[in-house]
């Protein structure tokens, strides 16, 4: 989660530890929900208002793999 995320509209910033909200960076939008040491969900959208999100969750493997099943 280092790096710059780009502007924030709306949303809260604590640099290096924790970022919620809304960011645009490059034309791209992304919502984030995250803590420094988490290990973040990034999930890649297509036709809708985000382009991503990228947020904590407590066993992203088990998320990831509900989400992959409902694709199915």
């Amino acid at each position: 989660m280092e790096g710059y995320k780009g502007i924030r509209i709306p949303g809260t910033a604590i640099p290096g530890y924790y970022y919620a909200g809304t960011f645009k960076k490059e034309g791209k939008k992304t919502f984030y929900n995250t803590h420094q040491n988490a290990t973040p969900l990034v999930i890649e959208l297509k036709n809708e208002d985000f382009d991503r999100l990228i947020i904590e969750v407590d066993e992203p493997e088990s998320v990831i793999n509900e989400i992959e099943s409902q694709l199915s």
